[in-house]
């Protein structure tokens, strides 16, 4: 099943933020896909690197929700240990609206056991998501009874 986000129409630009336990480093790249009746084709791409000291990044779409309606994101993205304690690291990926924090059908979270930066390797995590615009007083009942 796809992982649907639902996105405010009445709302500002969608960013999302790349998140990493204390202790780990993650970059991605993130490709935005709109369908135009017979193929999938870019019309944006991102990326972002987790900031060492917080451990986490906000990367602005650029893009209204009448312009990420029914797109898809997907991503890539690359991460690593910094201190050999914390290789069991949680990765999580989510969307904003405003700083309102918009729901998903699913949690986009990787947690795995990464290799040490130091040694330069890294694992690579894949993904994607959908976005749909609702208006909020007809469908937030609708997500309430889900």
């Amino acid at each position: 099943m796809p992982n649907v986000c639902l996105v405010d129409a009445q709302k500002g630009n969608v960013s999302l933020k790349l998140n990493v336990d204390n202790g780990g480093q993650s970059a991605g790249k993130f490709w935005v896909w709109k369908h135009d009746g017979s193929n999938y084709n870019p019309i944006k791409k991102l990326s972002g690197q987790t900031d060492p000291n917080t451990g986490e990044v906000t990367v602005q779409t650029g893009l209204s929700p009448q312009d990420i309606e029914n797109t898809v994101m997907t991503w890539k993205l690359l991460s690593c240990a910094k201190i050999p304690s914390a290789d069991n690291l949680v990765i999580k990926i989510s969307f904003y609206q405003d700083t309102v924090k918009l729901k998903t059908t699913s949690d986009i979270r990787y947690a795995r056991d990464y290799p040490q930066c130091s040694t330069g390797q890294a694992l690579e995590n894949k993904g994607q998501v959908t976005f749909t615009l609702f208006d909020l007083p007809e469908t937030s009942r609708l997500w309430s009874s889900m």
